[in-house]
Protein backbone atom coordinates (compact mmCIF):
# COMPACT_ATOMS: atom_id res chain seq x y z
CA UNK A 1 0.00 0.00 0.00
CA UNK A 2 1.23 4.10 -0.66
CA UNK A 3 2.42 6.29 1.82
CA UNK A 4 0.08 8.60 1.04
CA UNK A 5 -2.30 9.16 4.64
CA UNK A 6 -5.56 10.92 4.73
CA UNK A 7 -6.33 13.07 7.64
CA UNK A 8 -7.21 12.08 10.88
CA UNK A 9 -10.33 12.34 11.48
CA UNK A 10 -12.03 14.38 15.31
CA UNK A 11 -11.80 11.51 16.83
CA UNK A 12 -8.13 10.44 15.83
CA UNK A 13 -9.21 7.48 14.07
CA UNK A 14 -7.20 7.70 11.20
CA UNK A 15 -9.10 6.13 7.87
CA UNK A 16 -5.45 5.37 6.34
CA UNK A 17 -6.64 4.73 2.91
CA UNK A 18 -9.27 4.96 0.32
CA UNK A 19 -8.86 3.35 -3.38
CA UNK A 20 -10.31 4.87 -6.44
CA UNK A 21 -11.85 1.69 -7.96
CA UNK A 22 -10.70 0.54 -10.91
CA UNK A 23 -8.32 3.28 -11.30
CA UNK A 24 -5.97 1.56 -13.19
CA UNK A 25 -3.50 2.48 -10.23
CA UNK A 26 -3.40 2.64 -7.28
CA UNK A 27 -4.63 6.08 -6.44
CA UNK A 28 -5.95 7.40 -3.46
CA UNK A 29 -9.00 9.32 -3.54
CA UNK A 30 -11.13 11.39 -0.48
CA UNK A 31 -7.29 13.45 0.86
CA UNK A 32 -4.70 11.43 -0.57
CA UNK A 33 -3.89 11.49 -4.12
CA UNK A 34 -1.35 11.13 -6.83
CA UNK A 35 1.29 14.11 -7.13
CA UNK A 36 -0.48 15.32 -10.15
CA UNK A 37 -4.01 15.16 -8.22
CA UNK A 38 -2.40 16.84 -5.76
CA UNK A 39 -1.14 19.91 -7.85
CA UNK A 40 -4.16 20.22 -9.45
CA UNK A 41 -5.80 20.63 -6.26
CA UNK A 42 -3.37 23.01 -5.08
CA UNK A 43 -3.79 24.90 -8.36
CA UNK A 44 -7.62 24.66 -7.65
CA UNK A 45 -7.35 25.96 -4.14
CA UNK A 46 -5.13 29.12 -5.62
CA UNK A 47 -7.81 29.98 -8.13
CA UNK A 48 -10.57 29.50 -5.84
CA UNK A 49 -8.84 31.97 -2.86
CA UNK A 50 -8.42 34.41 -5.78
CA UNK A 51 -12.48 34.45 -6.87
CA UNK A 52 -11.45 32.37 -9.84
CA UNK A 53 -13.48 29.29 -11.59
CA UNK A 54 -11.32 25.90 -10.53
CA UNK A 55 -10.41 23.53 -13.64
CA UNK A 56 -11.03 19.91 -12.62
CA UNK A 57 -10.56 17.73 -15.07
CA UNK A 58 -10.85 14.17 -16.23
CA UNK A 59 -9.04 13.19 -19.48
CA UNK A 60 -8.74 16.48 -20.66
CA UNK A 61 -12.66 17.41 -19.54
CA UNK A 62 -13.90 19.76 -17.07
CA UNK A 63 -16.70 19.00 -14.99
CA UNK A 64 -18.90 21.16 -16.75
CA UNK A 65 -17.67 19.37 -20.12
CA UNK A 66 -19.10 16.08 -18.67
CA UNK A 67 -21.92 17.62 -17.15
CA UNK A 68 -22.86 18.96 -20.98
CA UNK A 69 -22.08 14.97 -22.05
CA UNK A 70 -24.28 13.95 -19.54
CA UNK A 71 -27.57 16.01 -20.38
CA UNK A 72 -26.69 14.81 -24.24
CA UNK A 73 -26.53 10.87 -23.02
CA UNK A 74 -28.23 10.59 -19.61
CA UNK A 75 -27.77 7.10 -19.71
CA UNK A 76 -24.12 6.71 -20.57
CA UNK A 77 -22.50 4.95 -17.43
CA UNK A 78 -18.67 5.89 -17.93
CA UNK A 79 -19.97 9.40 -18.49
CA UNK A 80 -21.49 9.21 -15.33
CA UNK A 81 -18.91 7.38 -13.17
CA UNK A 82 -16.24 9.93 -14.73
CA UNK A 83 -18.31 13.37 -13.46
CA UNK A 84 -18.55 11.70 -10.02
CA UNK A 85 -15.26 11.29 -9.61
CA UNK A 86 -14.18 14.53 -10.90
CA UNK A 87 -16.92 16.43 -8.32
CA UNK A 88 -15.56 14.18 -5.33
CA UNK A 89 -11.68 15.44 -6.81
CA UNK A 90 -13.52 19.19 -6.23
CA UNK A 91 -14.97 18.13 -2.86
CA UNK A 92 -18.63 18.60 -4.04
CA UNK A 93 -18.96 16.00 -1.97
CA UNK A 94 -22.92 15.22 -1.99
CA UNK A 95 -22.83 16.39 -6.00
CA UNK A 96 -20.14 12.81 -6.23
CA UNK A 97 -22.85 11.20 -4.06
CA UNK A 98 -25.54 12.48 -5.98
CA UNK A 99 -24.14 11.19 -9.54
CA UNK A 100 -23.02 7.74 -8.45
CA UNK A 101 -26.64 6.81 -6.29
CA UNK A 102 -27.90 7.47 -10.43
CA UNK A 103 -25.10 5.30 -11.59
CA UNK A 104 -25.97 2.39 -9.30
CA UNK A 105 -29.67 3.37 -10.34
CA UNK A 106 -29.19 2.86 -14.09
CA UNK A 107 -26.53 -0.03 -13.46
CA UNK A 108 -27.39 -1.88 -10.43
CA UNK A 109 -23.95 -4.02 -11.14
CA UNK A 110 -21.92 -1.24 -10.79
CA UNK A 111 -19.05 -2.16 -8.82
CA UNK A 112 -17.41 0.69 -9.23
CA UNK A 113 -20.42 2.80 -8.24
CA UNK A 114 -20.94 0.95 -5.04
CA UNK A 115 -17.35 0.79 -4.33
CA UNK A 116 -17.23 4.80 -4.78
CA UNK A 117 -20.41 5.18 -2.73
CA UNK A 118 -18.44 3.45 -0.14
CA UNK A 119 -15.38 5.92 -0.28
CA UNK A 120 -18.25 8.52 -0.40
CA UNK A 121 -19.64 7.69 3.38
CA UNK A 122 -17.07 6.60 4.82
CA UNK A 123 -15.54 10.31 4.77
CA UNK A 124 -18.71 10.91 6.19
CA UNK A 125 -17.91 8.23 9.58
CA UNK A 126 -21.11 6.34 8.22
CA UNK A 127 -19.09 2.97 8.59
CA UNK A 128 -21.43 0.44 8.69
CA UNK A 129 -22.79 2.21 5.57
CA UNK A 130 -19.52 2.21 3.64
CA UNK A 131 -19.22 -1.42 4.50
CA UNK A 132 -22.73 -2.31 2.82
CA UNK A 133 -21.87 -0.28 -0.33
CA UNK A 134 -18.35 -2.11 -0.26
CA UNK A 135 -19.87 -5.90 0.09
CA UNK A 136 -22.23 -4.69 -2.23
CA UNK A 137 -19.03 -3.53 -4.38
CA UNK A 138 -17.41 -7.62 -4.11
CA UNK A 139 -20.75 -9.21 -4.82
CA UNK A 140 -20.19 -7.92 -8.09
CA UNK A 141 -16.42 -8.16 -9.16
CA UNK A 142 -15.06 -10.62 -6.37
CA UNK A 143 -11.12 -10.61 -5.59
CA UNK A 144 -11.13 -6.80 -6.70
CA UNK A 145 -7.92 -5.63 -4.90
CA UNK A 146 -8.87 -2.39 -4.35
CA UNK A 147 -12.49 -3.39 -3.08
CA UNK A 148 -10.66 -6.32 -0.86
CA UNK A 149 -8.54 -3.84 0.83
CA UNK A 150 -10.86 -1.17 1.76
CA UNK A 151 -13.44 -4.00 3.02
CA UNK A 152 -10.64 -5.00 4.96
CA UNK A 153 -9.93 -1.80 6.46
CA UNK A 154 -13.04 -0.95 7.33
CA UNK A 155 -14.17 -4.88 8.85
CA UNK A 156 -11.14 -3.28 11.18
CA UNK A 157 -13.01 -0.12 12.22
CA UNK A 158 -15.59 -2.13 13.05
CA UNK A 159 -13.65 -4.53 14.84
CA UNK A 160 -15.03 -7.59 12.91
CA UNK A 161 -11.20 -8.79 13.13
CA UNK A 162 -11.86 -12.38 11.68
CA UNK A 163 -13.53 -11.06 8.50
CA UNK A 164 -10.76 -8.51 8.24
CA UNK A 165 -7.84 -11.13 8.29
CA UNK A 166 -9.94 -13.09 5.67
CA UNK A 167 -9.93 -9.97 3.28
CA UNK A 168 -6.57 -8.82 4.11
CA UNK A 169 -5.40 -12.42 2.91
CA UNK A 170 -7.12 -12.76 -0.11
CA UNK A 171 -5.97 -9.43 -1.11
CA UNK A 172 -1.93 -10.18 -0.64
CA UNK A 173 -2.54 -13.42 -2.83
CA UNK A 174 -2.97 -10.71 -5.55
CA UNK A 175 -0.78 -8.84 -4.19
CA UNK A 176 1.77 -10.39 -2.43
CA UNK A 177 4.36 -7.86 -2.32
CA UNK A 178 2.51 -5.27 -0.52
CA UNK A 179 4.71 -4.99 2.87
CA UNK A 180 2.09 -2.78 4.57
CA UNK A 181 -1.27 -4.70 4.03
CA UNK A 182 1.37 -7.96 5.52
CA UNK A 183 2.35 -5.81 8.54
CA UNK A 184 -1.33 -5.06 8.84
CA UNK A 185 -2.33 -8.63 8.77
CA UNK A 186 0.13 -9.87 10.89
CA UNK A 187 -0.79 -7.11 13.27
CA UNK A 188 -4.18 -8.47 13.36
CA UNK A 189 -3.86 -11.60 14.07
CA UNK A 190 -1.62 -11.13 16.74
CA UNK A 191 -4.20 -8.95 18.22
CA UNK A 192 -6.82 -12.07 17.47
CA UNK A 193 -4.33 -14.47 19.10
CA UNK A 194 -3.05 -16.32 15.77
CA UNK A 195 0.47 -17.15 15.13
CA UNK A 196 2.02 -14.14 13.04
CA UNK A 197 3.32 -16.76 10.63
CA UNK A 198 0.29 -17.62 8.91
CA UNK A 199 -0.03 -19.52 5.93
CA UNK A 200 -1.86 -16.90 2.85
CA UNK A 201 -4.38 -19.49 1.54
CA UNK A 202 -7.16 -17.05 1.26
CA UNK A 203 -10.90 -18.41 0.39
CA UNK A 204 -13.18 -16.20 -1.30
CA UNK A 205 -15.10 -13.25 0.46
CA UNK A 206 -16.74 -14.45 3.85
CA UNK A 207 -20.67 -14.91 3.71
Amino acid sequence: MGEVRLPQREDNRRVERLLLPHSGSRTLIGGGIDNQALLEKKTNRYMEMRGMKPIITDNDLTIEELESAHIASPNDLEILYRLGICLFRANRLEEGEETFQRLVRLDARSAKGFASLGVITWNRGEFEEAFSYFSRALELDPGDPDTLVNLGLISEQLGEIELAISLFQAYLVQCPDDNDAMARLEALRLRNGHSAESSLEASAFPN
